[in-house]
């Protein structure tokens, strides 16, 4: 018999919820904590239409992931240059439009951003 489907089954999981005995994953320290948690191990896909700010949400996402829980993430993308996430990276990062930074700011931004 399959016990994922039996009548109480999930019981178990549901008293420990109830309980706060589920382990609850990491927090940027935002509003959006209250929808979304990161739990290591697991997998997300993110689907939408072209052009509606998937990559740069989640991107943003990861970064304040990996600031605040000192995290690293490999980012593959296959509709966008690796240029163009390391420049809205450091443009997150730095809290500073692109253009505006020096060639010293951006060559260090990248360093530090692609460790």
């Amino acid at each position: 018999m399959d016990t994922l489907n039996k009548t109480g089954s999930a019981i178990e999981y549901l008293l420990n919820y109830r309980d706060g005995k589920i382990k609850h994953g990491l927090e940027i320290e935002n509003g959006l904590d209250e929808y979304l948690k990161f739990k290591r191990k697991q997998v997300c896909i993110i689907l939408g239409h072209d052009n509606v700010g998937k990559t740069y949400f989640i991107n943003w996402y990861f970064l304040a992931l990996a600031l605040k829980h000192e995290l690293k993430f490999i980012i593959w993308s296959g509709e966008n240059q690796h240029g163009q996430i390391l420049r809205d990276l450091i443009q997150m990062y730095s809290g500073q439009q692109f253009k505006t930074l020096t060639h010293e700011q951006i060559v260090s931004y990248t360093s530090y951003l692609e460790q």
